[in-house]
């Protein structure tokens, strides 16, 4: 059984802000579900816009001039800004992360579980970003997809740094207390039991569309 969690890869720097991490997320997402690796060594096909025709090339001014407007914006913004965007990381991205069609891969991995390596696992925010900077996260698909996952439908405090925030760091009693209130701001409200401490949606919380991908909710 394929493990994508085996695969060796590492971010270059860490994530500056949450607009950075959302415009490559888009880009990978874009690329995973887009560009096919070739049945030529090192060749893939990338759609041309608009067109309905594929460009075979190992070039990646091929695939940067094929990103959609609004990916290809955000990219521009950040290249010398951040050492992930870098052609080298996504040369990495290609070889490591797109499997042939024309190969057999025992059990190929799903587009989740590599967006999850590569932008939950592997990633992390740079010391700069508080626990503040990352609350408009608590409104994001993100935290409809975790909710969605929890089998007692609340979630500990805990969970909702780690899997909706990624906050890798340990959470600190006042970064506890500004989560905390940011939720009842949302409606959300605090359940305590003997065993636990769990927070419930509001009734008015929305759920995951089973149709998509849970990375259209990030």
């Amino acid at each position: 059984m394929f493990a994508v969690a085996k695969i060796d890869f590492a971010w270059e720097s860490s994530w500056d802000s949450l607009e950075m991490k959302s415009v490559y997320q888009d880009a990978v997402f874009w690329i995973l579900q887009n560009v096919i690796k070739s049945s030529y060594n090192d060749l893939y096909e990338i759609p041309w816009p608009d067109t309905g025709r594929y460009v075979v090339t190992n070039e990646l001014n091929f695939l940067f001039a094929a990103f959609p407007r609004e990916i290809a914006n955000g990219w521009l913004l950040f290249d010398r800004e951040n050492r992930n965007f870098s052609d080298r990381k996504i040369e990495e991205i290609l070889v490591k992360f797109l499997f042939s069609v024309w190969k057999r891969v025992p059990t190929p991995p799903t587009i989740d579980e590599i967006m999850e390596l590569l932008f939950a696992r592997a990633s992390h925010w740079s010391d700069k970003l508080t626990i503040k900077d990352l609350l408009p996260q608590l409104t994001s698909g993100r935290m409809i997809q975790v909710h969605d996952q929890s089998p007692s439908g609340g979630l500990p405090l805990n969970v909702i740094a780690e899997q909706v925030l990624f906050y890798k760091r340990p959470i600190r009693s006042d970064e506890q207390h500004i989560l905390a209130r940011a939720l009842i701001d949302l409606g959300w409200r605090r359940h305590r039991t003997a065993q636990t401490r769990r927070w419930i949606a509001p009734p008015d919380f929305p759920t995951k569309d089973p149709g998509k991908l849970r990375w259209h909710y990030r």
